[in-house]
């Protein structure tokens, strides 16, 4: 079987969000690919609707990054999918602010627009309560 092309592998990270938090209480839909600055858009039963970026990744080297530009897309959540060579999946659902404060940030574009990044790795450490957040827990503590 061919392996799956990296829009394949983006569309299945965002369907596998999208069931995660719609199985768990949260109703959450895909919006159309050509949507400007977000993926997802889920409503919770106490606030308003929520947008979610989602970014998918293979965890095949410990050099990868989670990035995006600052300022050019509007999203409240960042859903971080992370895949397996044997297709375990970790997910990470951030609220934005709680990533661009872990975050770092370049400068180092040809256009000089402002990149924030954060390694593959970092996400354990930093992030690690934000694991399975299907609830859009903004205010979720480390344990």
């Amino acid at each position: 079987m061919k392996a799956t092309t990296t829009k394949q592998f983006g569309d299945a990270c965002e369907m596998l969000v999208v069931a995660k938090m719609t199985l768990n209480g949260m109703p959450t839909m895909k919006l159309p690919d050509t949507w400007p600055g977000y993926d997802l858009i889920a409503q919770p039963s106490d606030r308003a609707p929520q947008r979610i970026s989602v970014k998918g990744t293979r965890r095949q080297w410990e050099g990868a990054y989670i990035r995006y530009h600052l300022g050019e897309h509007d999203f409240d959540w960042l859903a971080v999918v992370m895949i397996d060579g044997d297709n375990s999946e970790s997910i990470y659902i951030v609220p934005r602010a709680a990533f661009e404060s872990a975050a770092g940030r370049s400068t180092a574009t040809k256009d000089g627009r402002v990149v924030v990044y954060m390694p593959q790795h970092r996400f354990k450490s930093l992030l690690a309560h934000y694991a399975s957040n299907w609830r859009l827990d903004v205010e979720r503590k480390p344990t």
